[in-house]
């Protein structure tokens, strides 16, 4: 039977299984469900690989046991003498992909197990308690910024954009030259589209960092006032208009070990870095100033999306006259 069989629409309380649809077919209708095409090409490597550990069977015939010792093998791959040792996220994620691909199944009809019970079966082992991100100090950060500016215009754009509005790697490479703006007060905002979560945020840009991303611009011959360099990406390469995101690992990497820092600096490093170092420099109000503070501390880091919001509620009271939020609000003392 055909494995683009349609599924069943029947609720699984109704008691009615399609056990006929073939496991890869469940698949394929899973993947649509889901919104972000890194988590798609993820979840799609982990269901496959459990499936066919456990026979490529059809999905009605699986069953608590088998479950269990698919689940077991996973664990047992968290063992540092194992030769094809699994990290703890790595696990955690084989086994949230095979969760939701059954819950799935467990909605449209294609099985009988119960959503306690593949929560139970397949739950996630113990995570290991991780240091927060590795951020740079005051001297690194200015070591840093002068590896890039030798670099090149675009290294120093990349890196600046990167500590002074907190962006996530894959929204720096995503970012337009239309997605910058200038209010009324003469303040560089720029909208991110589709963030974690697709949901777009709105940050400031501080003038010093906006004078790294026109010098690169006017490097690479375009404008933002320029309407046809609109719709054009911020970072490109030699072999593409659009720079991937392991060329910008690769950059903040070389910038690194240039700069001579020691430590397991990552572009997500950055995001976490921009609190300290520009939280006076951004043109914000003093209570979010001392806010942008109190989410940079490394051990309680609340991150540049608060912030972002925060500073979205501004330009509307600097712009629009619109009163901010009452910043009492929010703890400022450390507790919480």
């Amino acid at each position: 039977m055909s494995r683009n069989m349609a599924l069943a629409t029947t609720g699984g309380s109704s008691g009615a299984v399609t056990s006929f649809v073939h496991w890869q077919a469940a698949l394929d209708a899973f993947l649509n469900t889901l919104s972000s095409p890194r988590t798609q090409k993820a979840y799609q490597r982990a269901v496959i690989e459990a499936m066919r550990a456990m026979g490529e069977r059809r999905v009605a015939d699986l069953t608590p046991p088998m479950l269990a010792a698919y689940r077991a093998s996973l664990v047992a791959r968290l063992d540092v003498d194992c030769e094809d040792r699994l990290s703890p996220s790595t696990v955690h994620l084989k086994l949230a992909a095979l969760r939701s691909f059954l819950y799935f199944c467990r909605l449209t009809g294609v099985t009988l197990l119960g959503k306690d019970l593949i929560a139970f079966v397949l739950k996630s082992p113990k995570a290991e308690v991780h240091r927060p991100y590795a951020v740079l100090s005051e001297a690194e950060r200015r070591r840093f910024l002068e590896a890039a500016a030798a670099q090149g215009p675009r290294e120093k754009a990349l890196v600046s954009l990167g500590l002074g509005a907190g962006l996530r790697v894959s929204e720096l490479v995503n970012t337009c030259l239309g997605d910058f703006s200038q209010d009324e007060a003469g303040s560089w905002w720029l909208r991110i589209r589709m963030g974690k979560g697709r949901k777009d945020r709105l940050v400031p840009v501080h003038p010093s960092v906006m004078a790294g991303v026109k010098a690169w611009l006017t490097a690479d011959g375009r404008s933002l006032s320029r309407k046809s360099d609109r719709e054009t990406y911020l970072f490109s390469t030699r072999q593409s208009p659009r720079m991937s995101t392991t060329r910008a690992w690769q950059i903040v990497k070389g910038l690194v070990k240039e700069a001579g820092i020691e430590k397991p600096i990552s572009p997500h490093s950055l995001r976490h870095t921009m609190g300290r170092p520009f939280g006076r420099l951004v043109n914000i109000s003093p209570d979010m100033a001392r806010y942008q503070e109190r989410v940079s501390s490394p051990w309680r880091f609340r991150g540049p999306s608060t912030l972002g919001w925060l500073a979205s509620r501004e330009h509307e009271r600097v712009v629009r006259g619109r009163p901010t939020p009452n910043m009492r609000t929010f703890r400022m003392d450390g507790k919480g």
